[in-house]
């Protein structure tokens, strides 16, 4: 056994815990790994290498699932450190993690049965994406007719904080991943200038656009509906 798998296993009981059928459990291994991502996250040579393995071998799936635990302290603890090993991971962690992050935070604002009921996690949720899209930058387009859903769900959000948090997450940073379109699409930093930008894309044919480019106008035109 080399030295980063000896030094993983120091984690795994308590990643183990977090599918323990014990809520207070779960609570435990949540809390105690949140001092743990705390004190790799602090070394940023070999504990942030460390806190990488972590989270792509074995910390991910179980503790996304648990954004939709059915404890709100469970919740709210998952979400917590969901955001904190978010903000130490270097970005190619980050960017590669998308595909499981991005929808499961997205499926908890959205409108279905699978949306969080807490006014205050579902404020901590619009942030996570805030920081993904800061974070990983022009991937999270390929997931925005998901965080577009997302964010037309905190624009209606009855809780005045969650509203101005779905402002702050809206396409900051994001730009198409064809390279011969990019001039096209220019950051938006409001909903307004996304309702504008998105239905020009639809209507102002000049040039030939992608099915993917034009599945995110069509994106953007649906979020500009729910702007107050």
């Amino acid at each position: 056994m080399d030295a980063e798998a000896g030094t993983l296993q120091l984690y795994q009981r308590d990643v183990n815990c977090l599918s323990d059928d014990d809520r207070t459990t779960r609570r435990r291994a949540l809390t105690r790994l949140a001092a743990s991502v705390s004190t790799l996250a602090s070394d940023e040579a070999a504990g942030m290498q460390t806190l990488a393995a972590l989270w792509e071998q074995s910390l991910r799936a179980p503790l996304l699932k648990l954004l939709a635990d059915p404890v709100e302290k469970n919740r709210e603890l998952a979400l917590a450190l969901t955001a904190a090993v978010l903000e130490a991971l270097p970005q190619p962690v980050i960017r590669a993690s998308l595909a499981h992050v991005a929808p499961a935070a997205a499926a908890r604002l959205s409108s279905s049965a699978a949306a969080e009921p807490t006014e205050e996690l579902r404020l901590e949720l619009l942030r996570l994406l805030g920081t993904l899209a800061r974070r990983a930058g022009t991937p999270l387009s390929v997931y925005l007719p998901e965080i577009a859903a997302a964010l037309r769900a905190g624009f209606a959000d009855p809780f005045p904080d969650a509203k101005k948090a779905a402002r702050l997450a809206e396409m900051r940073r994001w730009r198409p991943v064809e390279p011969r379109e990019e001039r096209q699409w220019p950051r938006l930093t409001s909903c307004r200038a996304a309702a504008r930008f998105g239905a020009s894309q639809l209507m102002e044919r000049r040039r030939p656009i992608g099915p993917q480019s034009l599945k995110r106008g069509k994106a953007f035109a649906a979020l500009a509906a729910a702007c107050p």
